[in-house]
């Protein structure tokens, strides 16, 4: 796993399939400090992820939670 890119919200890392060795960007949103109104953000991040594509949308594939932190799996 390597870091991709440090936002506001969070962290993305490459991850790869143990199986089909793709790769996947997993993105890492800690919900532990946030505030009510960002943690609403993101998860209307992750529904608006589920729903909208296009071919200059990235690609959505899974998104969970644990504890306090949400993923999700994208291209």
């Amino acid at each position: 796993m390597r870091i991709l890119g440090k936002g506001a919200s969070g962290l993305v890392h490459l991850v790869v399939d143990k199986e089909t060795k793709e790769e996947f960007a997993l993105k890492t949103m800690t919900l532990t400090y946030m505030s009510d109104k960002d943690k609403k953000s993101a998860e209307l991040e992750v529904e608006l992820n589920r729903v909208i594509g296009g071919p200059t949308i990235i690609k959505f594939y899974e998104s969970f939670k644990v504890k306090e932190n949400i993923f999700i799996v994208m291209d």
